[in-house]
């Protein structure tokens, strides 16, 4: 149901090729996953044998991969915007995959009752609120002859291209819950 015209097709091409040139099937990426690998490990270690899931650890290293070339860095593991931008992932893959989510796709009107639709809006909101606060960081301290991320080379190009592709932060946060979910 989501529009594919021309402007997708350039955000993606454009997504494509800058995640490329900031590591992603290329030997810098590896550089990031090690990097990640003994975060993961040191965190491991300080459970101290006792049993715990790791899944939400595991879901962490993999999503700070990612985020370290969206945003440029990694969050530690007890971040409380990075846990809880992750739980609400969590919880939109949840939800999307329920059946009343999926009826929504098909009868678009059950928007105005009750549901785990409002759920996921409401969490796409607060994604929207954490990217919106990065883009503004990236903005204040863009540095044009020295990109350090995704949003850097976004922010460039959208000035390029100044027809603009709608909302930055709305095509972040796209790309996050693509990646991330």
């Amino acid at each position: 149901m989501a529009p594919y015209g021309d402007s997708w097709k350039q955000q993606r091409r454009f997504s494509l090729v800058t995640l490329r040139n900031f590591g992603l099937g290329k030997r810098s990426l590896e550089e990031r996953i090690a990097e990640e690998a003994k975060c993961l490990i040191q965190e491991l270690e300080e459970q101290g044998g006792q049993p715990y899931n790791p899944q939400f650890l595991f879901h962490n290293a993999a999503s700070n991969i990612i985020c370290s070339i969206v945003f440029g860095n990694r969050f530690d593991y007890s971040d409380e915007a990075f846990v809880r931008l992750l739980r609400i992932m969590n919880n939109n893959a949840y939800l999307t995959g329920s059946p009343i989510a999926q009826l929504f796709n098909v009868a678009p009107f059950i928007k105005h009752f009750p549901g785990p639709h409002q759920k996921i809006q409401q969490n796409a909101r607060e994604v929207l609120e954490f990217v919106g606060e990065a883009v503004k960081q990236h903005r204040d301290t863009l540095d044009r002859d020295n990109l350090r991320d995704f949003i850097d080379a976004y922010i460039v190009e959208m000035e390029r291209v100044q027809a603009g592709w709608g909302s930055l932060t709305k095509s972040i946060a796209s790309l996050l819950f693509f990646l991330i979910a």
